[in-house]
């Protein structure tokens, strides 16, 4: 199982992109198998297709296309992996 993290250049295209009072969104694709560490700072997390499994603070949770979740500030990064066959489209917020 592959793991990715929004590193830093994520962080700034979102904060640019805030400054210029834009929706201060990101999309990405996650494949079957793939895990995206999400930033600490919490947000919404809505599903654009595919199927979702998000665990954050000791808590796990599935989101179905159409779906959203609003993430606290967390002490530890949440995890969200693709789950099923189709590739999962997310918008982070």
């Amino acid at each position: 199982m592959s793991s990715l993290a929004l590193n830093p250049t994520f962080e700034c295209l979102l904060r640019d992109r805030a400054t210029r009072n834009e929706n201060p969104s990101l999309r990405i694709a996650l494949l079957k198998d793939e895990v995206l560490r999400l930033p600490r700072k919490g947000g919404r997390v809505r599903v654009l297709s595919g199927r979702a499994w998000l665990s954050f603070s000791a808590k796990d949770a599935i989101l179905e296309e159409g779906e959203s979740l609003i993430l606290p500030r967390l002490r530890h990064a949440a995890l969200v992996a693709a789950t099923g066959d189709r590739t999962l489209f997310l918008e982070i917020h």
